[in-house]
């Protein structure tokens, strides 16, 4: 060890310096501070999401999509196959185009709905339909443009997985009808006028969905392609 004092080294335990005579303070060492244990965190309960029984989960179920689709596209699908399986052939009648209203009310297997719906047409496979109400207590306002099997459906609300602006959700629409309602619809199609549309399209929704449709179809001028693409820079989902 060695004197604070003047720095001389003297032998270990000795109480006065040697050379200088100071007072030497014996160290004592400190023991080790015991490590800390490790304390397990508490955490909180995290607080439990409200469930909305009428309300879908983000991005949709495929389960609710498909209710949704039918319940929608049956009210027009018998006008749709007119046009959509009869290749060139089509609606027959003065012009390529076709235009119908419908309006439903009522319960559709066991799933309340009020729909209203206008569809345009042109052969041989170009539809669109602009659809607004609600469909099991949800609100509803869709807009759907199909050519052949192919349907894009927009969805403003993002019900479905969309996000808000221009995106459409790229759907089969034969893949996406588990019920069967769909290719009922499609079988029963022929060349028709408007008048027989709406005949056709008020038995099958009666027979097939229970609830007939206020309709009324007619033919327009010839609709621009352009009425049936999808808007310039929409993004598109695969469903």
């Amino acid at each position: 060890m060695y004197c604070s004092k003047c720095g001389t080294q003297i032998p270990d335990g000795t109480r006065f310096c040697s050379n200088c005579g100071a007072q030497i303070i014996q160290q004592t060492s400190t023991p080790p501070q015991p490590v800390p244990q490790p304390v397990a965190p508490v955490y909180q309960p995290m607080p439990q999401q409200p469930v909305y029984s009428q309300q879908p989960s983000a991005g949709g179920s495929k389960t609710t999509l498909i209710v949704a689709l039918a319940a929608i596209i049956v009210i027009v699908i018998v006008v749709v196959a007119a046009v959509v399986l009869m290749g060139g052939g089509g609606v027959s009648g003065p012009t390529d185009s076709i235009v119908c209203d419908a309006r439903m009310s009522g319960s559709s297997q066991g799933v309340p709905m009020q729909m209203t719906a206008t569809t345009k047409i042109k052969k041989p496979d170009k539809m669109r339909l602009e659809a607004s109400g609600s469909v099991m207590g949800m609100s509803v306002q869709l807009e759907m443009r199909l050519e052949g099997n192919t349907m894009y459906m927009y969805d403003p609300t993002g019900m479905y997985g969309g996000s808000s602006g221009n995106t459409w959700i790229k759907i089969n629409a034969q893949e996406a009808d588990s019920t069967g309602i769909l290719d009922t619809a499609w079988a029963q199609i022929g060349d028709k006028t408007p008048e027989q549309l709406e005949a056709e399209m008020r038995s099958s929704m009666g027979d097939n969905m229970g609830v007939a449709p206020d309709v009324s179809c007619r033919y327009v001028a010839s609709i621009p392609d352009s009425e049936f693409r999808l808007p310039p820079g929409a993004s598109v989902m695969e469903y």
